[in-house]
């Protein structure tokens, strides 16, 4: 395909068709950086997805959603504010969240994130699976009863 269109710049220069030959130029060029854009753009798809299947929280390859809260400054308790929103309003639409815990650093880095700024929580969202009778093994686990979590007026 570049040699045809060197060929046709060529051609276009020796018939001294300089303008048309400059905008075929420009086109090449934007054109060639639009497929970079789009090679770049699945490279870092497929590595997310290569990065989640192999992470601790594999179950986030599957999200419909996923939302990283990065913050210009550090601020716990607002950034769980935020996060609390999300999930209830998504809880409220009939669908399903979860905080992850990644590393941040190598999601940073995968993500191009600017070292200045800070991931302060990965959410997953997606429609909860009606066939699912309860939670996957991974994370199924037996409940304290109450009585054991719950403490009134003392310890």
């Amino acid at each position: 395909m570049e040699q045809i269109q060197d060929v046709a710049e060529q051609t276009l220069i020796a018939a001294n068709h300089l303008a048309t030959a400059r905008a075929y130029i420009v086109y090449r060029e934007q054109h060639a950086q639009l497929r970079a854009d789009k090679q770049t753009l699945v490279d870092v798809e497929s590595s997310i997805n290569e990065y989640l299947t192999r992470a601790v929280a594999r179950w986030l390859a599957d999200a419909s959603v996923i939302v990283v809260i990065v913050q210009t400054q550090k601020h716990e308790f607002d950034a769980g504010r935020c996060a609390q929103n999300m999930m209830l309003a998504a809880y409220n639409d009939g669908a399903g969240s979860c905080p992850a815990h990644l590393p941040e650093s190598a999601l940073a880095s995968l993500l191009g994130i600017p070292a200045e700024l800070s991931i302060n929580r990965v959410i997953g969202f997606g429609y909860i699976n009606p066939d699912r009778a309860g939670a996957p093994p991974s994370v199924a686990r037996k409940r304290l009863p109450l009585e054991e979590l719950v403490h009134q007026e003392s310890w």
